[in-house]
């Protein structure tokens, strides 16, 4: 499955409008999010992981970065 894929299939089972590249920025930003709310923290790493996605989403990179990984 590529990230298109993955894309429509959240999309429609949700029923969320959201771009694919909201999408993409949503899946980057996703595991800094979950691993803060498991151990109660959102120590340096998770802020630093935060970070990144959120400036590869500034810099319109988010797209083509999820789509490398994901394919």
């Amino acid at each position: 499955m590529n990230f298109s894929d993955y894309y429509q299939n959240y999309k429609s089972e949700r029923k969320l409008i959201l771009s694919e590249n909201q999408f993409a920025e949503m899946m980057l930003m996703l595991p800094s999010v979950l691993v803060s709310f498991s151990d109660g923290e959102f120590d340096e790493l998770e802020k630093a992981s935060l970070a990144g996605a959120c400036e590869a989403a500034a810099g319109g990179a988010m797209l083509f970065l999820m789509k490398c990984i994901m394919n």
